[in-house]
């Protein structure tokens, strides 16, 4: 029986102010949502008895986390209930100072900063619909905030992931970007400057080869390999969605991974079922075997997906 470590709680569904160059949220099927807090407890509460194996939570989706209004009450209500690794992505433009010092005093431990340029021609290019300047001063304000409480009270501890998607229209900006993010932010409190190649997202994302035509991954050109090609290169990779976390939809359906984007397995709804045996049904136990053999290329949902090494290389960093 494998009790999952990491619980992404999708918050926001479908509602966003930017239209990423690498987001497929146009893509989803359902009605824009947001979850409610009455709803987020009900699901947490059906984890409670699992909280010693669980190192995550995160309040994550394909929607701005931030567009939720009751997004600190609900990192409050996890953290009343006992549960831990409590964070959450945003681009950061809703970043205000009320959210930031919410945020961090509901006792967020993790706050993802989604920037994708160390210029503002470059970030806004890929995150269409955003402003860069603002963006930057939100984050910088946001570690302000954080330092600030943070020596006022050492129970503060929210770290900061300053989040560069790495793709070819930007890469050229990287050791700027690395170097320039490294000097604000508190390695002692866990916060780091990274760097995520993008993925194609299942192969859903359609522009995937265009916009990272001449990006290479492990030393490959991926303008040299078939898209089908990709994951014979990679075969024994192991994708932690289905070893390590569980992701739940606004609506409560179980979605086999982030990038099953459209529910291909319909798994079940956590408001009626019970997780555990979600994750462990046949739907599950058939992926792990076949990547335990080494077998991914033959598996529909993961053969032309190339999350798994965008993740492993996030590791090697």
């Amino acid at each position: 029986m494998i009790i999952p470590s990491h619980i992404q709680i999708e918050t926001v569904h479908k509602i966003c102010n930017a239209r990423c160059k690498m987001c497929v949220i146009d893509l989803m099927s359902g009605n824009p949502d947001i979850m409610s807090n009455e709803d987020f407890m009900f699901i947490l509460n059906k984890f409670k008895k699992y909280k010693k194996h669980i190192k995550y939570i995160s309040l994550s989706g394909l929607g701005e986390t931030l567009m939720d209004k009751n997004v600190s009450t609900k990192v409050k209500i996890a953290k009343k209930m006992g549960f831990n690794g409590i964070g959450l992505p945003t681009n950061c433009s809703k970043l205000n100072e009320k959210m930031a010092t919410s945020l961090i005093e509901s006792g967020l431990d993790t706050l993802i900063c989604s920037i994708d340029g160390f210029t503002k021609e470059t970030h806004e290019s890929i995150r269409v619909g955003t402003n860069f300047n603002n963006i930057v001063s939100n984050v910088k304000k946001f570690i302000e905030i954080r330092n600030k409480l943070y020596d006022v009270n050492n129970n503060i501890k929210t770290r900061v992931l300053i989040r560069f998607i790495y793709q070819d229209s930007n890469r050229h900006e990287w050791n700027k970007y690395h170097e320039y993010w490294s000097s604000f932010i508190n390695k002692n409190i866990g916060d780091n400057v990274t760097k995520f190649n993008i993925h194609s997202c299942g192969d859903k994302l359609k522009n995937y080869k265009s916009v990272n035509d001449n990006l290479k991954i492990n030393n490959l050109k991926t303008n040299d390999l078939k898209t089908n090609d990709l994951n014979n290169q990679y075969n024994s990779y192991i994708c932690e969605d289905i070893y390590d976390r569980f992701i739940i939809y606004t609506t409560g359906n179980v979605i086999f991974c982030c990038a099953d984007t459209n529910n291909f397995n319909k798994l079940g709804n956590i408001f009626y079922d019970d997780p555990i045996k979600i994750y462990n049904n046949e739907v599950y136990t058939k992926y792990r075997k076949f990547m335990n053999e080494n077998r991914m290329n033959e598996l529909e949902l993961c053969k032309n997906c190339t999350l798994a090494q965008s993740r492993m290389q996030l590791r090697e960093q």
